[in-house]
């Protein structure tokens, strides 16, 4: 059935590469299965794969709804026990992709309805759309298209400004706030990490206007006033003031990295990363905090800055594509916790290329960069236990404020 979307532009050209993946999207996840689905195969009788059905197709014992009914049960090495040697899904082999539960056909694509209109993204953990996302040197841009798909697509999120909850909140601005968010970061006469300072601002005054009763029709005058301060370059000065703490951007960074650890194993793309981070900063058990920190510093001046100033647009491009995925900045509890996940996200990337710059000195390349950002996108953003759990530790050590992220994302 054909629907209309907007969508990022990257969106037109994406294909599944299959078994010529790097990655694979049935490896090192847990995958859960749809209602009709789980049905489909516990009552399939007649299929070749009826056995393997029965022993590795389970139903979820807790937190069951009709999404999230059951659940294809991993091989020890994370596998999924429907790959084949080419890691190519059986079940789609025999019996074509319209057998795939919804998770299957639509990964690695999100779709979100704004106002009754259909928007469709997709997530930076699939190999290919990281490529084309990081590397668009041009940025992104958001076209009026249709596409030809299964009418089984789950809505991710919902935003009607019609809806009365939503007419009494600053959402109901959404798509001008959006608009906002998405035209401050693409503005390349500005830093990038001033731009994400200046974003920061604007949620900070935004979450003040979303906690008020009075105040949710100045959400456009505010608006305005920010988009007066960038034309008339307010913020450069005061930003340019902001001091650059190496030692906390490492402490902080490296502790909300460590994180990840404690949250369950990440994919073993991620973990061989993280050891050459590890080794290219030099930090070990014994290793002096000091010396850590004289590696980080000459690495991030001689090998990451010089990268970075080359290649911005990899972490704009980043930054707009979380935003239009995920409703940013309408994806928390508050606009201010939405801004500190982005953060953190955007801050432990910086940290982990800091080290594999390190670690490859001459030999890092954009393409290393690409790989790493895939595998965290991977390991993290699709872990909601972890991000849960991110925003606990942020608010238990007071480290949930603007000058604490001004710290963790300074340039």
């Amino acid at each position: 059935m054909v629907f209309q979307f907007i969508v990022p532009q990257y969106m037109q050209s994406f294909k599944c590469i299959a078994s010529a993946c790097p990655d694979s999207c049935c490896i090192g996840w847990r995958v859960p299965l749809d209602e009709q689905t789980f049905k489909r195969y516990k009552e399939s009788k007649t299929s070749p794969l009826k056995d393997e059905f029965e022993k590795y197709i389970k139903k979820n014992r807790s937190n069951q709804t009709s999404q999230n009914f059951g659940k294809i049960v991993m091989q020890k090495d994370g596998r999924c026990p429907f790959l084949d040697e080419q890691n190519l899904c059986r079940i789609q082999k025999l019996h074509g992709e319209e057998y795939l539960s919804k998770t299957c056909y639509f990964y690695p694509r999100t779709i979100n309805l704004v106002n009754g209109v259909l928007e469709m993204s997709a997530t930076l953990s699939c190999p290919v759309v990281a490529k084309s996302v990081l590397l668009e040197q041009g940025g992104i841009d958001f076209v009026v298209t249709s596409f030809d798909i299964s009418p089984r697509f789950t809505v991710n999120h919902v935003i009607d400004q019609n809806d009365i909850k939503t007419r009494n909140s600053v959402k109901k601005h959404f798509w001008d706030i959006r608009t906002f968010c998405i035209q401050l970061l693409k503005t390349r006469e500005i830093s990038f990490w001033d731009r994400l300072l200046i974003l920061g601002f604007f949620i900070q005054k935004l979450n003040e206007l979303a906690s008020s009763s009075e105040h949710k029709d100045e959400v456009l005058n505010l608006i305005e006033r920010y988009t007066r301060y960038i034309e008339n370059s307010y913020f450069l000065e005061e930003l340019s003031k902001v001091p650059a703490s190496y030692n906390l951007q490492l402490k902080l960074s490296k502790e909300i990295a460590d994180m990840r650890f404690s949250a369950g194993l990440p994919n073993q793309k991620y973990l061989d990363f993280f050891k050459k981070f590890l080794q290219g900063l030099g930090i070990k058990q014994d290793a002096d905090n000091s010396q850590i920190l004289q590696n980080y510093e000459r690495a991030y001046n001689e090998y990451f800055v010089p990268f970075f100033n080359e290649h911005q647009y990899i972490f704009e491009n980043y930054a707009v594509n979380h935003v239009f995925k995920n409703l940013f900045p309408f994806d928390c509890d508050s606009p201010f916790e939405s801004y500190m996940l982005f953060c953190t996200h955007l801050a432990t990337i910086k940290l982990l290329l800091v080290g594999l710059c390190s670690y490859y000195k001459s030999d890092f390349t954009k393409d290393v960069a690409v790989d790493l950002i895939q595998s965290f996108s991977k390991a993290v953003e699709h872990n909601t236990a972890y991000l849960a759990s991110l925003l606990d530790i942020l608010k238990k050590n007071n480290v949930n404020t603007l000058a604490y992220m001004a710290i963790l994302i300074r340039g």
